[in-house]
C-alpha cells in the first residue's frame, strides 16, 4: 500500500478530489478515478464518484455529510467543479493493489429530505416560505431571479412531509425552475421562473461545435443529436370554486402543439377549491402546463465531449447545412475518468456528456409532481378552536373560526394559529339556515376538501375531558337536546336549552331561556294540553290581542290576584256564566261606567253590605220593581232630595216605622191619593201649622174621638154629637142663623 500512495498522485490529472472543509479522515489517501454526474432541471444532482484509496480503514460513517469537490480539467486547461455533500460512501472491493469506494454527492437542499415537519405558513410569499426552510440548511446559497408575480398565500400547510417535498411541490405548482452552479468550495441554487432568462455557456463564443459529420470525431463538440416529438394535448381546461364568489370558475387554453387533425384532445382538471382566483390566473396556470408538456415532448438528445456544456445554460449550434440555433440544457450526465496506471493497463483520460435540450426560445416549465408527491389528508382530524385572549367567540361574517391543530408545534393557540376555517352546518342558504359558531376551547372535527391540507373545513365537534356533555352520562342516556352557554363570563348555570327526555313513562320536553324568550307566529298558533297546564310568571305579563279572544273553561276557573287588577274593554263586554258566580273583594272595589249600565237578574238578587252603602246618581235614578220590594234598615235611614220627589205606587203603599218617623219639607208638600188614604197612629199625632191649615173635602168630612164626633157634609150640614158638649168663649160665643134651635 505504501507504494500505491506514492504512485497515486492527482497533479496533472483530469479529475482531482478535494474536501474544502478539511474535515475528512484519510483525505490525502483518496483520489477520484471516475465520475458520473447527473443534473436535471428541478431535481437534485447526483455525482457518483469512484474513489481509489490505499486504506481499507476509512470510517464510512464519518464521511457522511462532509463536503467534497471534484475538479475537472477541460481540454483547454480551464477547470470546472462538481461540488456537493456526501450522502453515501460505500466500500466496493479490495483487489490487493488498491481499495475502491463509491462516494455519492448531492446538494445542500437534499438535506431537507431528512427534515419532516407539520406546520402552517400564513400570509407568506413562496420566496418567504422557501427562505424560511432554507435557514435549516448548512451553507445554503441561493440566487433568485423571479420576475413574475409571487403573491402572498393566505394558508399553506406542510403536513407529515419533508421540507424538501413541500418546497418541490410548491415550486412545481408555481412553475419555478431550479438548478445548481458549482465552484470549488460550494454550489449555488439558482431559482428562476422564466427559462429564457438563463445565461450562455462560459466559452468565448457561446458555441458548441458540430462534430457529427467527422469520421473519427477528433475535436471537441457535439457528436450526435436526436430529435423527438410526441403526442400532446390540444386543449387545457381547469375549473375551480371560491365560496366568496360562488359561481364555478373555468379557464381554457388551446394549444397549437397538437396535430392539426386532433383538436379534441382536451385535458380537463378540477383544481379544487381556490385553485385560481380568476380567469387570467387560471389561464396562466394552463399555459404553464402546456409549456411543460410541449418542452417534455419536444426534447433533443445530444452527445458531446465538450466539458463546457452545462445545465441551465444555452449554447449555439450549427449543424451541417442548417441554420444556427440556440439550445438550452435542461438535463445532462457527465462521465469522466482519470488515466491512472494499474499494472500493465493504461487508460486515456476521457470526458463525455449526454444532454437533454430544448430550443432556447421554447419556455420550459416543470411538470406537476415531477419530483414531489401531493400531500393528502384523508379521513378526519380534530383541532381546538382558538382566538384572542379574553374572547369566547371569535368569528367573521361567514361564521368561520380559527383553530389550533394538534400537530402544530409553532402555533400559539390564538387568532394567529390558522387562517379562517369554514364551518359546515346542517342547513345553509341565503339568509336562512342553522348557525352555531364553535367557541374558543371547543374540540372540532376537521376534514380537508379533496384531501388538500390547504383546504380545511370544520364538519362537527366532539366532547372531551375538558368539555363534557351538558347532562350527566350515562345516567341520562335517554336525554337529548341542545344546551348553549351564555357569553361572556357565564358559569355552568347560564344557558339556553331545549332537552328531550325519552325515558318510557317520563317523556318530557324541557325548554329553558336564560333571560328573554320571544316566540313569533306569522299566522295561527295552536296549543293542545292533554291534562294539566301550569304557568308561573315571576313579574308582569302583557297579553295583546289584535282582534277577538275566546276563552272556554270546561269546569272551574280560579283567578287569584295578589294586589291590583285593571281590565280595559275598548267597546262591549259580555260575560255569560252558566250557573253561579261568586266574586270576593278583600279590600275596596270601584266600578266606573262612562255611560249607561243595565243590570238584569232573571231570578232573585241579594246584596249584603256589612257596613255602609252610598249610592250617588249625578242626574236621575229610576227603580222599577215588577212585584214587591222590601227595604230593611237596621237603624236609621236618611233620604235627602234636593228639589222634588215623586212617589208613584200602582196599588197599595205601606210604610211601617218601628219607632219615630219624621218628615220635613222645606217648601210645599202635596200628597195626592187616587182612591182612599188611611192613616193610623198608635199613640198621639200632633200637627203644627205655622200659618193656615186647609182641608178640602168634596162630600163629607167626619172627625170622631171615642163617643164624640164631628161630621161636615157638602150640603152644609154640620153635626156635632157627644155625651157632653161644652162650648166656652173667653170673650164671646156667638151663634147666628135664620133659625136657631136650641133644645
Amino acid at each position: 500500500m505504501e507504494q500505491l500512495v506514492a504512485s497515486i498522485q492527482q497533479q496533472n490529472r483530469m479529475l482531482k478530489l478535494s474536501f474544502p472543509d478539511n474535515n475528512v479522515p484519510f483525505a490525502n489517501q483518496m483520489v477520484a478515478n471516475h465520475i458520473v454526474a447527473t443534473e436535471n432541471f428541478n431535481q437534485d444532482f447526483e455525482f457518483k464518484i469512484e474513489i481509489l484509496a490505499d486504506s481499507i480503514d476509512i470510517p464510512l460513517k464519518e464521511m457522511i455529510g462532509k463536503m467534497a469537490t471534484v475538479e475537472m480539467k477541460r481540454f483547454d486547461g480551464s477547470s470546472r467543479f462538481f461540488n456537493g455533500y456526501i450522502f453515501s460512501f460505500k466500500f466496493l472491493k479490495n483487489d490487493g493493489a488498491y481499495v475502491r469506494y463509491e462516494m455519492v454527492l448531492k446538494p445542500w437542499l437534499a438535506f431537507l429530505k431528512y427534515r419532516q415537519d407539520c406546520q402552517i405558513f400564513q400570509e407568506k410569499t413562496l420566496k418567504d416560505r422557501s427562505s424560511r426552510l432554507f435557514e435549516k440548511c448548512i451553507n445554503h446559497d441561493v440566487a433568485w431571479n423571479i420576475r413574475g408575480e409571487d403573491p402572498e398565500t393566505t394558508f399553506s400547510v406542510q403536513f407529515n412531509e419533508s421540507d424538501y417535498n413541500y418546497l418541490q411541490r410548491q415550486w412545481e405548482a408555481a412553475g419555478w425552475i431550479y438548478w445548481y452552479e458549482h465552484r470549488k468550495d460550494g454550489h449555488t441554487l439558482h431559482i428562476i421562473d422564466q427559462s429564457t432568462t438563463t445565461n450562455s455557456i462560459q466559452n468565448q463564443n457561446q458555441e458548441l461545435i458540430w462534430r457529427g459529420n467527422e469520421a473519427h470525431n477528433t475535436g471537441v463538440g457535439v457528436i450526435s443529436i436526436a430529435d423527438q416529438s410526441q403526442m400532446s394535448f390540444s386543449k387545457y381546461t381547469a375549473s375551480s370554486f371560491d365560496f366568496k364568489s360562488p359561481d364555478p370558475l373555468q379557464a381554457e387554453f388551446s394549444s397549437s402543439h397538437a396535430p392539426d387533425q386532433l383538436t379534441d384532445l382536451e385535458n380537463y382538471t378540477y383544481s379544487g377549491a381556490y385553485g385560481f382566483k380568476d380567469f387570467d390566473q387560471g389561464k396562466n396556470d394552463l399555459v404553464s402546463r402546456s409549456q411543460a408538456d410541449f418542452a417534455l415532448n419536444n426534447q433533443k438528445f445530444m452527445v458531446a465531449n465538450d466539458a463546457y456544456a452545462e445545465i441551465g445554460h444555452w449554447f449555439k449550434l450549427s449543424r451541417t447545412g442548417g441554420e444556427e440555433k440556440e439550445y438550452l440544457v435542461t438535463g445532462i450526465q457527465h462521465s469522466a475518468g482519470n488515466n491512472y496506471l494499474f499494472e500493465t493497463e493504461r487508460e486515456t483520460a476521457q470526458y463525455r456528456c449526454e444532454m437533454t435540450c430544448i430550443q432556447r426560445d421554447v419556455p420550459w416549465k416543470p411538470i406537476l409532481y415531477l419530483n414531489s408527491q401531493m400531500t393528502r389528508i384523508y379521513g378526519l382530524q380534530t383541532a381546538i378552536v382558538v382566538g384572542p385572549l379574553g374572547e369566547e367567540i371569535y368569528t367573521d361574517k361567514y361564521g368561520r373560526v380559527k383553530v389550533q391543530f394538534h400537530w402544530d408545534r409553532l402555533g400559539k393557540k390564538n387568532e394567529e394559529s390558522s387562517a379562517w376555517v369554514r364551518v359546515a352546518t346542517a342547513w345553509a342558504g341565503s339568509n336562512f339556515g342553522m348557525v352555531s359558531i364553535p367557541r374558543i376551547g371547543q374540540e372540532v372535527i376537521v376534514q380537508f376538501l379533496e384531501g388538500n391540507p390547504d383546504r380545511p373545513i370544520i364538519t362537527g365537534s366532539v366532547y372531551n375531558e375538558d368539555n363534557l356533555p351538558p347532562w350527566d352520562l350515562p345516567n341520562n342516556a335517554t336525554q337529548s337536546g341542545i344546551l348553549s352557554r351564555s357569553s361572556t363570563g357565564a358559569t355552568i348555570d347560564n344557558a339556553n336549552a331545549i332537552r328531550f327526555e325519552d325515558k318510557k313513562g317520563a317523556e318530557e320536553v324541557w325548554i329553558h331561556a336564560e333571560k328573554d324568550q320571544r316566540i313569533e307566529v306569522e299566522n295561527n298558533e295552536s296549543h293542545s294540553v292533554g291534562v294539566d297546564r301550569s304557568k308561573t310568571i315571576g313579574s308582569n305579563e302583557t297579553v295583546s290581542i289584535g282582534a277577538d279572544r275566546t276563552e272556554t273553561v270546561g269546569n272551574n276557573e280560579t283567578i287569584s290576584i295578589g294586589v291590583n287588577r285593571t281590565e280595559t274593554v275598548g267597546s262591549n263586554e259580555t260575560i255569560n256564566i252558566g250557573a253561579n258566580r261568586t266574586e270576593t273583594v278583600t279590600g275596596n272595589e270601584t266600578i266606573t261606567i262612562q255611560q249607561n249600565r243595565t243590570k238584569t237578574v232573571v231570578a232573585n238578587e241579594n246584596a249584603n253590605i256589612s257596613q255602609n252603602q252610598s249610592v250617588s246618581v249625578a242626574q236621575n235614578q229610576s227603580t222599577s220593581v215588577g212585584q214587591n220590594q222590601t227595604v230593611n234598615v237596621g237603624l236609621n235611614k236618611v233620604e235627602s232630595v234636593a228639589v222634588a220627589k215623586a212617589l208613584n205606587v200602582g196599588a197599595a203603599y205601606a210604610v211601617t216605622v218601628g219607632a219615630g218617623h219624621a218628615l220635613t219639607v222645606a217648601g210645599a208638600m202635596n200628597t195626592a191619593v187616587g182612591l182612599a188614604q188611611f192613616e193610623q197612629v198608635g199613640l198621639a199625632k200632633n200637627v203644627s201649622v205655622g200659618n193656615s191649615y186647609n182641608i178640602d173635602v168634596a162630600d163629607k168630612f167626619e172627625l170622631q174621638v171615642g163617643s164624640a164626633s164631628l161630621v161636615l157634609k157638602s150640603d152644609g150640614t154640620i153635626t156635632i154629637s157627644g155625651v157632653k158638649i161644652l162650648i166656652e168663649g173667653e170673650t164671646l160665643v156667638q151663634i147666628n142663623g135664620n133659625d136657631v134651635d136650641i133644645n
